[in-house]
């Protein structure tokens, strides 16, 4: 995300982001407007395929076993 807001400063873009980023990343100079009727967004893991890290696996499966039940399963790792 420090990539994007960095971006977005320099005045080269825009970005979409979910409500959360302003108060995870305050950035000053920066305007963060609501969207109040768009859709609701979901979220996913990512990773490397093939990562062996005990602390991804750890992550994800603490992930994967909190998940509301309607959450999709992961795929890859």
């Amino acid at each position: 995300m420090q990539e994007v807001m960095t971006v977005v400063a320099s005045g080269q873009s825009g970005a979409g982001v979910t409500s959360d980023v302003p108060r995870a990343f305050p950035w000053p100079g920066l305007a963060f407007i609501p969207v109040r009727d768009a859709p609701r967004v979901d979220w996913a893991l990512a990773w490397r395929t093939g990562d062996n890290n005990p602390l991804t696996r750890a992550f994800t499966q603490a992930a994967t076993e909190t998940a509301p039940p309607s959450s999709t399963t992961p795929s890859g790792g």
